[in-house]
Protein backbone atom coordinates (compact mmCIF):
# COMPACT_ATOMS: atom_id res chain seq x y z
CA UNK A 1 0.00 0.00 0.00
CA UNK A 2 0.93 3.67 -0.17
CA UNK A 3 1.53 5.69 2.95
CA UNK A 4 2.41 9.43 2.58
CA UNK A 5 2.99 12.25 5.48
CA UNK A 6 5.66 14.36 6.33
CA UNK A 7 9.11 12.50 7.39
CA UNK A 8 9.92 14.92 9.74
CA UNK A 9 7.27 15.06 11.09
CA UNK A 10 6.33 13.91 15.14
CA UNK A 11 2.99 12.24 13.95
CA UNK A 12 4.54 9.99 11.70
CA UNK A 13 5.95 7.58 13.69
CA UNK A 14 2.76 6.87 14.39
CA UNK A 15 1.57 6.19 10.85
CA UNK A 16 4.92 3.62 10.65
CA UNK A 17 3.85 2.52 14.35
CA UNK A 18 0.51 1.79 12.86
CA UNK A 19 1.44 -0.35 9.98
CA UNK A 20 3.86 -2.78 11.59
CA UNK A 21 1.14 -2.79 14.15
CA UNK A 22 -1.99 -3.77 11.51
CA UNK A 23 0.60 -6.02 9.59
CA UNK A 24 1.58 -8.14 13.08
CA UNK A 25 -1.40 -8.49 14.31
CA UNK A 26 -3.60 -9.61 10.46
CA UNK A 27 -0.07 -12.21 10.44
CA UNK A 28 0.50 -10.90 7.20
CA UNK A 29 3.84 -9.49 5.09
CA UNK A 30 2.76 -6.74 3.34
CA UNK A 31 5.42 -3.59 1.98
CA UNK A 32 4.35 -0.07 1.23
CA UNK A 33 5.23 2.54 -0.97
CA UNK A 34 6.63 5.90 0.68
CA UNK A 35 6.35 9.41 -0.64
CA UNK A 36 6.92 12.77 1.45
CA UNK A 37 4.49 15.20 1.12
CA UNK A 38 5.94 17.84 3.00
CA UNK A 39 2.74 18.74 4.85
CA UNK A 40 2.48 20.85 1.70
CA UNK A 41 -0.18 20.94 -0.61
CA UNK A 42 1.70 21.16 -4.00
CA UNK A 43 4.11 18.51 -2.92
CA UNK A 44 0.81 16.36 -1.43
CA UNK A 45 -0.46 16.57 -4.77
CA UNK A 46 2.99 15.38 -6.23
CA UNK A 47 3.10 12.42 -3.63
CA UNK A 48 -0.22 11.08 -4.77
CA UNK A 49 0.56 11.24 -8.36
CA UNK A 50 3.78 9.50 -7.85
CA UNK A 51 1.97 6.88 -5.81
CA UNK A 52 -0.70 6.30 -8.02
CA UNK A 53 1.52 6.11 -11.19
CA UNK A 54 3.55 3.16 -9.20
CA UNK A 55 0.33 1.43 -8.90
CA UNK A 56 -0.29 0.91 -5.60
CA UNK A 57 -4.23 -0.19 -4.53
CA UNK A 58 -4.85 2.12 -1.56
CA UNK A 59 -2.56 4.92 -0.31
CA UNK A 60 -3.19 5.78 3.98
CA UNK A 61 -1.69 9.06 5.16
CA UNK A 62 -1.49 13.01 3.98
CA UNK A 63 -1.81 13.27 8.30
CA UNK A 64 -2.26 17.33 7.83
CA UNK A 65 -5.21 18.74 6.42
CA UNK A 66 -3.72 20.81 3.77
CA UNK A 67 -2.18 17.95 2.58
CA UNK A 68 -4.98 15.78 2.90
CA UNK A 69 -7.28 18.09 1.00
CA UNK A 70 -4.98 18.52 -2.00
CA UNK A 71 -4.39 14.68 -2.43
CA UNK A 72 -7.89 13.89 -2.62
CA UNK A 73 -8.28 16.06 -5.25
CA UNK A 74 -5.97 13.46 -7.65
CA UNK A 75 -6.82 10.25 -5.72
CA UNK A 76 -10.79 11.32 -7.25
CA UNK A 77 -9.18 11.81 -10.82
CA UNK A 78 -6.86 8.98 -11.07
CA UNK A 79 -9.39 7.03 -9.39
CA UNK A 80 -7.10 5.90 -6.42
CA UNK A 81 -8.56 5.05 -2.76
CA UNK A 82 -7.65 6.81 0.29
CA UNK A 83 -7.80 6.57 4.11
CA UNK A 84 -7.10 9.57 5.80
CA UNK A 85 -6.11 8.57 9.94
CA UNK A 86 -6.12 11.84 11.45
CA UNK A 87 -7.73 14.69 8.67
CA UNK A 88 -10.43 16.35 10.22
CA UNK A 89 -11.23 19.00 8.12
CA UNK A 90 -14.71 19.66 6.92
CA UNK A 91 -14.14 19.84 3.27
CA UNK A 92 -11.77 16.70 3.17
CA UNK A 93 -14.17 15.10 0.39
CA UNK A 94 -16.32 17.99 -1.25
CA UNK A 95 -17.03 15.66 -4.39
CA UNK A 96 -18.13 12.87 -2.36
CA UNK A 97 -16.32 10.48 -4.18
CA UNK A 98 -16.50 7.30 -2.31
CA UNK A 99 -12.71 6.66 -2.93
CA UNK A 100 -11.79 8.20 0.25
CA UNK A 101 -12.69 6.92 3.72
CA UNK A 102 -11.75 8.73 6.79
CA UNK A 103 -10.78 7.27 10.12
CA UNK A 104 -11.01 10.02 12.33
CA UNK A 105 -13.18 12.69 14.01
CA UNK A 106 -14.30 16.17 12.51
CA UNK A 107 -13.46 19.46 13.27
CA UNK A 108 -17.15 20.21 13.99
CA UNK A 109 -17.30 17.89 16.38
CA UNK A 110 -13.89 18.07 18.09
CA UNK A 111 -14.75 21.80 18.17
CA UNK A 112 -18.41 20.79 19.56
CA UNK A 113 -15.98 18.86 22.55
CA UNK A 114 -13.63 21.63 23.01
CA UNK A 115 -16.44 24.13 23.60
CA UNK A 116 -17.98 21.84 26.42
CA UNK A 117 -14.72 21.53 28.00
CA UNK A 118 -15.23 22.91 31.36
CA UNK A 119 -17.12 26.25 33.01
CA UNK A 120 -16.13 29.35 31.04
CA UNK A 121 -16.09 32.86 32.19
CA UNK A 122 -15.22 35.89 31.26
CA UNK A 123 -15.01 36.66 26.98
CA UNK A 124 -13.38 33.70 25.59
CA UNK A 125 -10.86 34.12 22.97
CA UNK A 126 -9.62 31.56 19.97
CA UNK A 127 -6.05 31.73 19.00
CA UNK A 128 -5.67 30.35 15.84
CA UNK A 129 -2.57 29.47 13.24
CA UNK A 130 -3.04 30.52 9.86
CA UNK A 131 -3.09 27.83 7.75
CA UNK A 132 -5.33 24.77 6.96
CA UNK A 133 -5.89 23.33 9.81
CA UNK A 134 -5.75 25.93 12.50
CA UNK A 135 -8.49 28.25 10.40
CA UNK A 136 -10.73 25.76 9.90
CA UNK A 137 -10.94 24.67 13.77
CA UNK A 138 -10.95 27.91 14.64
CA UNK A 139 -14.55 28.29 12.92
CA UNK A 140 -15.70 25.38 14.22
CA UNK A 141 -14.95 26.42 17.93
CA UNK A 142 -16.00 29.94 17.27
CA UNK A 143 -19.93 28.20 15.96
CA UNK A 144 -19.56 25.93 18.81
CA UNK A 145 -19.15 28.55 21.49
CA UNK A 146 -22.38 30.92 19.57
CA UNK A 147 -24.04 28.21 20.38
CA UNK A 148 -23.71 28.56 23.79
CA UNK A 149 -24.40 32.15 24.15
CA UNK A 150 -20.87 32.90 24.07
CA UNK A 151 -19.45 35.98 22.05
CA UNK A 152 -15.78 34.96 21.45
CA UNK A 153 -12.94 37.15 20.19
CA UNK A 154 -10.76 35.76 16.86
CA UNK A 155 -7.29 36.40 16.78
CA UNK A 156 -4.48 34.96 14.34
CA UNK A 157 -1.35 33.97 15.93
CA UNK A 158 1.81 36.21 14.77
CA UNK A 159 4.49 34.77 12.63
CA UNK A 160 6.32 34.62 16.15
CA UNK A 161 3.28 32.08 17.34
CA UNK A 162 3.25 35.47 20.38
CA UNK A 163 -0.87 35.98 20.85
CA UNK A 164 -0.93 39.57 22.33
CA UNK A 165 -1.73 40.83 25.70
CA UNK A 166 -4.77 39.52 27.67
CA UNK A 167 -7.78 42.05 27.02
CA UNK A 168 -9.67 42.74 30.26
CA UNK A 169 -11.93 40.02 31.24
CA UNK A 170 -10.48 37.14 29.08
CA UNK A 171 -10.04 33.64 31.30
CA UNK A 172 -10.11 31.37 28.39
CA UNK A 173 -8.50 30.64 25.30
CA UNK A 174 -8.80 28.43 22.78
CA UNK A 175 -5.68 27.23 20.87
CA UNK A 176 -6.26 26.12 17.05
CA UNK A 177 -3.16 24.84 15.40
CA UNK A 178 -0.72 22.43 15.34
CA UNK A 179 0.84 21.38 18.40
CA UNK A 180 4.27 22.78 17.87
CA UNK A 181 2.55 26.40 17.63
CA UNK A 182 0.27 25.50 20.78
CA UNK A 183 3.30 24.42 22.24
CA UNK A 184 4.89 28.24 21.86
CA UNK A 185 2.09 30.09 22.37
CA UNK A 186 1.40 28.24 26.01
CA UNK A 187 5.13 28.92 26.86
CA UNK A 188 4.44 32.43 25.91
CA UNK A 189 0.99 33.00 27.90
CA UNK A 190 2.67 30.97 31.39
CA UNK A 191 5.89 33.73 31.13
CA UNK A 192 3.89 36.50 30.92
CA UNK A 193 2.17 35.40 33.77
CA UNK A 194 -1.58 34.63 32.30
CA UNK A 195 -3.15 31.42 34.25
CA UNK A 196 -6.17 31.73 32.08
CA UNK A 197 -7.81 28.08 31.09
CA UNK A 198 -6.70 26.80 27.71
CA UNK A 199 -8.44 24.29 26.01
CA UNK A 200 -6.57 22.57 23.12
CA UNK A 201 -7.38 20.27 19.34
CA UNK A 202 -6.46 16.54 18.37
CA UNK A 203 -3.05 17.74 17.69
CA UNK A 204 -1.93 18.14 20.89
CA UNK A 205 -2.35 14.61 21.80
CA UNK A 206 1.27 13.99 21.62
CA UNK A 207 3.91 13.24 24.14
CA UNK A 208 5.95 15.54 21.50
CA UNK A 209 3.47 18.41 22.92
CA UNK A 210 3.97 17.51 26.35
CA UNK A 211 7.34 17.79 25.95
CA UNK A 212 7.76 20.82 23.83
CA UNK A 213 5.35 22.68 26.40
CA UNK A 214 6.76 21.32 29.93
CA UNK A 215 4.94 22.99 33.08
CA UNK A 216 3.24 25.66 31.20
CA UNK A 217 1.00 22.43 29.89
CA UNK A 218 -0.29 21.97 33.18
CA UNK A 219 -4.15 22.01 33.70
CA UNK A 220 -4.76 22.40 30.34
CA UNK A 221 -7.61 20.39 28.25
CA UNK A 222 -7.17 18.64 25.11
CA UNK A 223 -10.18 17.41 23.12
CA UNK A 224 -10.31 14.42 20.23
CA UNK A 225 -11.93 11.35 18.56
CA UNK A 226 -10.87 8.38 19.85
CA UNK A 227 -12.03 4.93 18.67
CA UNK A 228 -14.71 3.34 21.01
CA UNK A 229 -13.39 0.47 21.30
CA UNK A 230 -9.61 1.71 22.47
CA UNK A 231 -11.18 3.48 25.98
CA UNK A 232 -12.94 0.58 27.40
CA UNK A 233 -9.70 -0.12 28.48
CA UNK A 234 -7.17 2.24 28.26
CA UNK A 235 -4.60 -0.37 29.64
CA UNK A 236 -5.27 -2.52 27.35
CA UNK A 237 -2.70 -4.48 25.54
CA UNK A 238 -2.13 -1.45 23.74
CA UNK A 239 -1.18 0.47 26.48
CA UNK A 240 -2.25 3.84 27.85
CA UNK A 241 0.32 5.81 26.00
CA UNK A 242 -0.04 3.98 22.37
CA UNK A 243 -3.68 4.61 22.10
CA UNK A 244 -3.97 8.40 23.37
CA UNK A 245 -0.83 9.34 21.66
CA UNK A 246 -1.93 11.10 18.26
CA UNK A 247 -2.90 9.34 15.55
CA UNK A 248 -1.21 5.70 16.04
CA UNK A 249 -5.03 4.21 16.83
CA UNK A 250 -6.37 5.32 13.98
CA UNK A 251 -3.15 4.83 11.51
CA UNK A 252 -3.86 0.64 12.91
CA UNK A 253 -7.25 0.60 11.85
CA UNK A 254 -7.22 2.28 8.29
CA UNK A 255 -3.75 0.22 7.35
CA UNK A 256 -5.37 -3.33 8.86
CA UNK A 257 -9.05 -1.85 6.54
CA UNK A 258 -6.67 -0.91 4.00
CA UNK A 259 -4.36 -4.82 3.74
CA UNK A 260 -7.91 -6.65 4.23
CA UNK A 261 -9.94 -4.75 1.54
CA UNK A 262 -7.29 -5.15 -1.57
CA UNK A 263 -6.77 -8.81 -0.01
CA UNK A 264 -10.73 -9.52 -0.01
CA UNK A 265 -11.22 -8.15 -3.58
CA UNK A 266 -7.72 -7.42 -5.27
CA UNK A 267 -10.14 -6.81 -8.70
CA UNK A 268 -11.08 -3.86 -7.72
CA UNK A 269 -9.67 0.03 -7.61
CA UNK A 270 -10.70 3.45 -6.64
CA UNK A 271 -14.32 4.16 -6.19
CA UNK A 272 -15.81 0.32 -6.34
CA UNK A 273 -12.80 -0.24 -3.22
CA UNK A 274 -14.15 2.81 -1.92
CA UNK A 275 -17.69 1.92 -1.71
CA UNK A 276 -16.72 -2.22 -1.21
CA UNK A 277 -14.83 -0.93 2.63
CA UNK A 278 -18.38 1.10 3.71
CA UNK A 279 -20.85 -1.84 2.69
CA UNK A 280 -19.13 -4.12 5.62
CA UNK A 281 -17.53 -4.07 8.93
CA UNK A 282 -13.36 -4.55 9.58
CA UNK A 283 -12.08 -6.40 12.30
CA UNK A 284 -9.07 -4.41 13.47
CA UNK A 285 -6.57 -4.71 16.18
CA UNK A 286 -8.91 -2.36 18.27
CA UNK A 287 -12.17 -4.05 17.36
CA UNK A 288 -14.78 -4.02 14.50
CA UNK A 289 -15.28 -1.12 12.60
CA UNK A 290 -17.33 0.27 9.73
CA UNK A 291 -17.97 3.79 7.79
CA UNK A 292 -20.78 5.20 7.11
CA UNK A 293 -22.61 6.39 3.56
CA UNK A 294 -20.13 9.27 3.71
CA UNK A 295 -17.10 7.35 4.14
CA UNK A 296 -16.51 8.49 7.71
CA UNK A 297 -15.67 6.39 10.69
CA UNK A 298 -18.83 4.97 13.02
CA UNK A 299 -18.22 4.71 16.46
CA UNK A 300 -16.22 7.64 17.41
CA UNK A 301 -15.99 9.30 20.79
CA UNK A 302 -14.88 12.68 21.15
CA UNK A 303 -13.04 12.57 24.75
CA UNK A 304 -11.34 15.33 26.80
CA UNK A 305 -8.33 14.87 28.80
CA UNK A 306 -6.38 17.00 31.26
CA UNK A 307 -3.09 17.46 31.67
CA UNK A 308 -1.53 16.39 35.34
CA UNK A 309 1.62 16.01 36.29
CA UNK A 310 2.75 16.28 33.04
CA UNK A 311 0.01 13.14 31.98
CA UNK A 312 -2.61 12.99 30.02
CA UNK A 313 -6.18 12.04 32.35
CA UNK A 314 -9.01 11.36 31.32
CA UNK A 315 -11.79 14.00 31.41
CA UNK A 316 -15.06 14.47 30.40
CA UNK A 317 -16.63 11.76 27.97
CA UNK A 318 -18.94 12.92 24.50
CA UNK A 319 -20.79 10.46 22.93
CA UNK A 320 -21.33 12.26 19.59
CA UNK A 321 -21.32 9.79 17.46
Amino acid sequence: IGLSANRDGAHTEELFDGFSHACHWLGVEADHVWQEDGRDPAMARHAAKALCDVGVPIVVGHLSAAASVAAVEVYRTRNMAFIAPATSHPRLNPHGYSGVLRAFGTDARIAETMAQAGPISGQPVILYQDQTYGRSLAEEVRSALLALDLCPAMEMLASDSVPAARPAGVHTYFLCGIHEVCAEVLQALRRRGDTSMVVLGDDCISANFLALSGASAEGCVIATPIVKNAVVNLKGPLGFNSIVDGYFSTSTISVAVALQAIRAAPHLKGAELGAFIRSRSWDTPLGAVSFDAAGNIVGILYQCFTVQNGQLELGAQHHVR
